[in-house]
Formats: C-alpha cells, sequence, structure tokens
C-alpha cells in the first residue's frame, strides 16, 4: 500500500469516528435540554424517507448514464449515492426544521 492509499484510510475511518462522536455528543446534548421529543422524531423521519427519494432518483440517473455508454467505476457510483443520500438528509432535515 502507498502513502496516499495509507492517508486515504486515516480520513476515512477518522471520518467516521469524528462522525459518529459528533452525533452522539449532539444527541446526548438534546436529551439534556429535552430536545428528542416528537417533532424532532417526525422532522428526522420524513427527513430520512426523502433522502431515499433523492438517492432513487440518483441511481436512475447513474443507470441511465450507464445505458448512454458513460463508464463509471464501482466506488465512484457507489461515492455518489453516498453523498447524496447523506447530503439529502442533511439538507432536508434542516429544511424541514425550518418549515416546522
Amino acid at each position: 500500500m502507498g502513502e496516499i492509499q495509507w492517508i486515504g484510510l486515516a480520513g476515512l475511518w477518522g471520518g467516521a469516528i469524528f462522525g459518529f462522536s459528533g452525533w452522539w455528543l449532539g444527541r446526548r446534548m438534546a436529551a439534556k435540554k429535552r430536545g428528542l421529543d416528537e417533532r424532532y422524531l417526525q422532522i428526522w423521519k420524513n427527513a430520512r424517507g426523502g433522502s431515499w427519494m433523492l438517492t432513487l432518483g440518483a441511481l436512475y440517473v447513474l443507470f441511465t448514464l450507464q445505458l448512454m455508454g458513460v463508464s463509471l467505476s464501482a466506488n465512484t457510483t457507489l461515492g455518489i449515492l453516498f453523498i447524496v443520500h447523506l447530503a439529502g438528509w442533511a439538507v432536508l432535515g434542516v429544511y424541514n426544521q425550518f418549515k416546522l
């Protein structure tokens, strides 16, 4: 394995660890302030459902590109789907919080 691959692995797992830690600490702080109520659960349930619809749309776009002859590797395709899903979840969650 080259040096760049080790840096990539460190970034991949380091990002996952920091992300999980931030999520856990955020939920812990919200629970202390009674922020995990029914409204919160409904907002993020709706955001999760909407992000799956965005992911489905991205799948159709990627399949269409494949049928048109664009060559995408599995890593690229999965990375695009992962980013679309997580970004959609975050954006829709923030949108639903301000909408309600």
